[in-house]
């Protein structure tokens, strides 16, 4: 028989154990959710055909306080040509959760997001940063780093 305290440490350390555990598997589920966003952004955003229904389905907050629906159709053209083309291939790298907008005290749920992206002219980094908006996962912004050769 376990003494009072003893019973009392060992449910604590239970909870503490199931909690981790709630919380391990609550963030996974949320990265799931962030990178089926994250990839239908990606295999749409070279459609230079249907950019406004990119910038419509995509953009969050941020991105709509400095980007238009034009200026992301300009962005797509020059990359669309700087890169041979669409897509051919995607690799997911790696995600981090960041409660705190980089350089601001603003709290909140955003995602960085790598990916090793592929066209036909060109072999690239995708990053993409996202929040989570009222209507779901959205893209903040995105840059092209090239990657190195053979990876």
């Amino acid at each position: 028989m376990l003494r009072p305290r003893t019973l009392a440490i060992v449910q604590r350390l239970l909870l503490m154990a199931f909690l981790f555990v709630a919380i391990t598997a609550a963030r996974a589920a949320e990265e799931d959710d962030v990178k089926v966003s994250a990839n239908a952004f990606i295999d749409a955003m070279m459609d230079t055909k249907n950019v406004a229904q990119t910038f419509e389905r995509f953009a969050g907050p941020r991105m709509r306080q400095t980007q238009t629906k034009d200026t992301l159709a300009e962005y797509v053209g020059l990359y669309a040509l700087q890169f041979g083309g669409k897509l051919k291939d995607k690799q997911f790298i790696g995600a981090q959760h960041l409660t705190q907008w980089p350089g601001t005290n603003e709290k909140g749920n955003f995602y960085f997001l790598r990916y090793r992206t592929r066209y036909p002219t060109a072999d690239v980094f995708t990053d993409l940063w996202m929040e989570r908006a009222d209507d779901g996962w959205r893209v903040i912004s995105f840059q092209f780093i090239p990657a190195p050769a053979g990876g």
